[in-house]
């Protein structure tokens, strides 16, 4: 045991020494609170499809509807976007008063960005169409997510998210893509400036050594972790003060502890990810370029999720079988009272960290690491992923 504090110690002190790596603690601090309007509704897409309740007989309806398949806009009473034109739509305008008009948005999970850019697109068009009418329409929303209906335009209720609720396990992925990449260069490092032969000749086992190396990169992580908690509270007080949209937008605690708990889980599988890569690898730059580009693996769920993608068959399985996609269940399935699922999610990620912990202890003391080096500058086919 005291073989492994020494190892801990020095490999911890190696990290703080890295101004790359400490820049991952100080960097929530200033970046969190700043994070306003991080999302934005696209208001272009390519044949579009919502639902239309005309309860208005009058022209100006009429030539609404006219407009908006004019605009690419397909009528599907299936769509989870409706638009609802009031009676009274036409005469209103006739007689010189501001029409109102609802848009129904029905979100699938917090996480359907697809119906969210749909409804801010056909804001957009409403908006264009009164341009010409005198005075302006103004559009107002009703926001349905689970069980809760919420007056809120849907692109401010996923903003709002994304600034409060959503800021720490998003960010904290972020900056484990970045710490990740620091920590592959942990080994390489190692080899590169010959000090790994040494390590091998002090009175240690080989396991300590790398234990030391993984206690200190999940110790690093709790450090990000404490910065990324710290800047959350700052942007809340930040939230309050200016921006009063966020009023009623909630997800429960719960599902963000499901969230925060799988993405941190995902943080460390990461790191042990990417040092298990760097023991075959040459030097650093190789090591930073193979760790990176399997890190990817890790990013192919956010991907599908962020762009709206529809997958099936054999690709949602994929999809679904890949470690970044267990803290997006563990929260959906929290969030609908599906605790066992939820937890179930965190099981799987504790069984990769388990299996790749176990590899990379493996490999460290099999002594594979002196014999198989990696060299990046031969994969010229490759992207290169640097810090």
């Amino acid at each position: 045991m005291g073989e492994l504090w020494l190892m801990f110690r020095k490999e911890l002190m190696d990290i703080l020494r890295d101004r790359r790596l400490v820049t991952a603690v100080i960097l929530p601090l200033i970046l969190l609170p700043a994070m306003f309007g991080v999302f934005q509704s696209s208001s272009h897409s390519s044949r579009l499809a919502i639902g239309v309740i005309n309860e208005d007989s009058g022209k100006y309806s009429k030539a609404l509807v006219a407009f908006l398949e004019r605009n690419g806009i397909a009528i599907d009473e299936n769509s989870p976007v409706t638009l609802v034109i009031p009676a009274g739509f036409s005469e209103a305008i006739e007689e010189g008063r501001s029409p109102h008009l609802l848009i129904r948005t029905r979100l699938s999970s917090v996480f359907d960005f697809k119906t969210v850019k749909l409804a801010g697109t056909l804001k957009a068009l409403v908006l264009r169409f009164g341009e010409g009418v005198l005075p302006s329409i103004r559009p107002e929303f009703r926001l349905y997510v689970g069980n809760d209906v919420l007056s809120i335009e849907p692109s401010r209720y996923v903003s709002a998210l994304l600034r409060g609720a959503f800021a720490v396990p998003f960010v904290l992925f972020a900056i484990g893509i970045y710490a990740a990449q620091a920590i592959a260069a942990s080994v390489a490092m190692e080899k590169e400036g010959k000090t790994l032969e040494t390590l091998f000749t002090l009175p240690v086992s080989r396991r300590s050594i790398i234990l030391g190396k993984i206690l200190a990169s999940v110790v690093f992580s709790l450090l990000v972790l404490a910065s990324l908690s710290a800047s959350f509270c700052l942007a809340s007080l930040f939230s309050k003060h200016s921006s009063g949209h966020s009023a009623g937008v909630s997800v429960g605690t719960v599902p963000l502890i499901f969230l925060s708990a799988g993405t941190f889980l995902l943080f460390v599988l990461m790191l042990l990810t990417s040092l298990l890569v760097s023991l075959f690898t040459l030097d650093v730059r190789s090591a930073l370029s193979v760790a990176g580009l399997v890190e990817v693996l890790y990013l192919i769920p956010l991907f599908v999720i962020f762009m709206g993608l529809d997958v099936s068959g054999v690709a949602a399985l994929l999809v679904k079988a890949d470690p970044g996609y267990a803290p997006i269940l563990a929260f959906l399935s929290a969030t609908s009272g599906n605790y066992i699922t939820a937890l179930g999610a965190l099981i799987y990620l504790l069984l990769w960290n388990a299996v790749v912990l176990r590899l990379a202890v493996w490999v460290f003391e099999s002594g594979a690491l002196m014999t198989k080096s990696i060299d990046a500058g031969k994969l010229r086919w490759l992207v290169r992923v640097k810090i």
